[in-house]
């Protein structure tokens, strides 16, 4: 299989460059910082400066980085696995403060790591507002592009691209983004066997090394047991209690979503409500945010062990969801919604203007929907009622509702943000 991945935050990156001096880019490991940022540096020009910080042959730069910077002033400087150097931050700090001429062209200064929390950490502790950050997550569908010929290059994850238009091959892409999720390498393992293994590797090295490099107190066995009920209980009500079994206390609950929050494994969608006194729900939902590693906690390594699986259509559920929320581009703007008498909405999703979506999430191909979605979008005051289908059915149009593939609603959420 030959396919090449989109990973575009070039002009989101140079943008923030326009109002400061230093980029701070955020995301999990392995999903191409480095193989993008390496791209940004081709894209400057022939001076680029990349540079991995982990490298004893960095020390003479971490020891005079004022002066390096000096000497590469107008420059983009990548600095790689930055958290291997918490002493460079106070020094990066100092030198981001001093007074320059007004003709002076400071060089560009993109940070990234490997463990994305800690880094946050240091840059929100040491530099304030000097910096921006950007978020690059594991790949979604809007990423996946038809085949091109380097399946080397694209195993190393990913290119910066100017494309504007993303064409996809149909079901096939979204299956085995389902089944294998967004982590590139997983995701072009030619044998299912071989993915799952590498997922779940992943999981473990989460749970033993990442975690307690955030927040030490939370880097207990505990935690990965957590992380599992949380799988077996996706898209449930989530309370600071824990899920069935697995009780914790509270606090120690809420560390634990901190930390796989921040570490961009976990979404908490909220409900929807008009008047915060008035709201029926209170707990978000958990959503273990890449469908590949739920699916690695769950145990479930092809697409029939899947299917059969009783939390199929839960899992198909957070996969549209994490689809859709990032095309529509804005975390805070998704939200669920159930009343007192059961009537729900999977996917609210808001637009300017106070504009609202109500979408159902069906795994199969019936369009049809339950009366009380149609009294939920009511009282959410949706003006677009949207069911996205499973597998590659053909799109359908009633006086009430728009039925639709992912890719289809995909696009269109994307349109209108």
């Amino acid at each position: 299989m030959k396919r090449d991945i989109v990973r575009d935050l070039s002009d989101q990156i140079r943008k923030k460059f326009e109002s400061v001096d230093c980029v701070v880019l955020l995301g999990p490991r392995q999903v191409g910082k480095t193989y993008l940022s390496r791209g940004l540096i081709k894209d400057s020009g022939p001076h680029g400066q990349y540079l991995d910080l982990a490298s004893g042959a960095a020390d003479h730069v971490v020891a005079n980085l004022g002066t390096y910077l000096d000497e590469n002033a107008g420059r983009l400087i990548v600095l790689d696995e930055a958290q291997a150097r918490p002493e460079l931050f106070p020094n990066l700090r100092h030198w981001l403060d001093q007074p320059r001429p007004p003709d002076h062209i400071a060089p560009k200064i993109l940070l990234l790591g490997s463990a994305s929390a800690f880094l946050q950490r240091l840059a929100a502790e040491s530099l304030g507002g000097r910096y921006a950050f950007a978020d690059l997550t594991a790949f979604q569908l809007g990423e996946i592009e038809t085949a091109k010929p380097d399946l080397a290059a694209a195993s190393e994850i990913g290119t910066v691209s100017e494309v504007a238009t993303v064409e996809l091959s149909g079901d096939q892409d979204t299956t085995r983004l389902w089944l294998r999720g967004g982590w590139p390498l997983a995701y072009f393992d030619e044998d299912d066997q071989v993915s799952i293994q590498r997922r779940q590797d992943f999981v473990r090295s989460y749970i033993e090394h990442d975690i307690p490099a955030f927040d030490v107190a939370a880097g207990s066995d505990k935690i990965g047991e957590f992380w599992n009920a949380i799988a077996r209980n996706q898209g449930q009500p989530f309370h600071s209690g824990g899920f069935g079994a697995m009780q914790v206390k509270a606090e120690t609950a809420e560390r634990y979503i901190r930390c796989l929050e921040r570490l961009h494994l976990l979404r908490l969608l909220k409900p929807w409500f008009s008047n915060i006194e008035k709201r029926h729900t209170r707990n978000p939902r958990a959503y273990v945010r890449d469908s590949g590693l739920l699916h690695a906690l769950l145990g479930l390594s092809t697409h029939e062990a899947l299917i059969a699986d009783p939390l199929a259509g839960k899992s198909w559920e957070g996969f549209v969801i994490e689809t859709l929320v990032v095309a529509r581009g804005r975390d805070d703007a998704a939200f669920f919604y159930r009343d007192e008498n059961q009537k729900e909405i999977d996917l609210v999703l808001e637009f300017e203007g106070k504009r609202r979506w109500a979408i159902e999430i069906k795994l199969g191909s019936d369009p049809d929907v339950r009366a009380g979605f149609h009294a939920a979008a009511e009282a959410v005051g949706a003006e677009r009622r949207v069911v996205v289908l499973g597998g590659s059915h053909s799109s359908s149009q009633s006086k009430d509702i728009d039925a639709m593939t992912l890719q289809d609603a995909m696009r269109e959420v994307s349109a209108h943000s």
